[in-house]
């Protein structure tokens, strides 16, 4: 499952730059250079729309199939900033999206 769900985001992105990673367990991460907080946020919809259209079931899913929540964020580097902000970002996205309900996306930052 986690395999189609990894390939299933590569899939959704479109510029060489992009990365998706497993980033523990069950999460992963993408960032996207250069990209705007609006256009994040449709690759965002863009990548849980794809999750959700693979239809694999889940019983313990609310929806029957498994979803995907994700936090997104964005960040202008700075050497003021710790390098984790981006990160922690993202998580507050996220822990607001599964408390708001799951199978969602929540900007942050």
């Amino acid at each position: 499952m986690l395999k189609r769900v990894a390939q299933t985001i590569e899939s959704c992105l479109g510029r060489s730059p992009d990365l998706a990673a497993r980033f523990g367990g069950e999460e992963f991460a993408v960032v996207v250079p250069g990209t705007s907080a609006g256009g994040l946020r449709l690759l965002a919809e863009k990548i849980r729309i794809a999750i959700e259209d693979l239809a694999i079931t889940h019983a313990g899913s609310a929806h029957g199939v498994v979803t995907i929540s994700i936090g997104g964020a964005t960040v202008v580097p700075s050497l003021a900033e710790p390098v984790t902000t981006l990160i922690e970002a993202a998580d507050v996205g996220l822990y607001r999206a599964k408390h708001d309900g799951k199978n969602q996306v929540a900007m942050s930052g």
